[in-house]
Parts: C-alpha cells; structure tokens; sequence
C-alpha cells in the first residue's frame, strides 16, 4: 500500500517504503496500551504518509500529510482494501 498509494493519489515518492514490527510492550513499558502491530512510512516530495497498526485492538491509522490538495477517494479505497 505504502509504495502504490503516492502515484494513485499524484504524490511523487521520494524514498522507498520503511516498514518495521514490534511486539508487546516494545520499549519494556509495563503501563503501555500497545500489543504490538506494525508502522511504516514513505516519504513523499510533498510531505509523507504513515501507517501504524495496533493488533489488539483492531485499529489501522494512516496519515496523508501534504502540501498539495489530492482526491481523498482513491486513497480511501487503497487502504480500506489494504486492511
């Protein structure tokens, strides 16, 4: 998702896609919220999109972050068929 969603939404891609695991408790916080999930993000020349997910809880955030206006649609339908 993170390397095709710059071209379908007109953003020119700068890096290739970082994505990393981690598991529970990654920085050995007792009190942490966080089950572990996955985080990932491209740089884009016109900002950059970020994803993190949160297994346990069955939730996905992705930011969009840009400069330049675009059509939210297609973007929508990219990560909600990603996820």
């Amino acid at each position: 998702m993170l390397d095709e969603l710059p071209s379908l939404i007109g953003m020119n891609k700068i890096s290739a896609p970082s994505v990393s695991h981690f598991s529970e408790n990654p920085l050995g916080n007792k009190n942490s919220f966080d089950k572990g999930g996955v985080s990932g993000f491209v740089l884009i020349a016109e900002s950059h999109i970020t994803v993190h997910t949160f297994v346990a809880q069955n939730s996905a955030f992705v930011d969009i972050f840009s400069c330049k206006g675009f059509d939210e649609i297609p973007a929508i339908d990219k990560i909600v068929d990603a996820f």
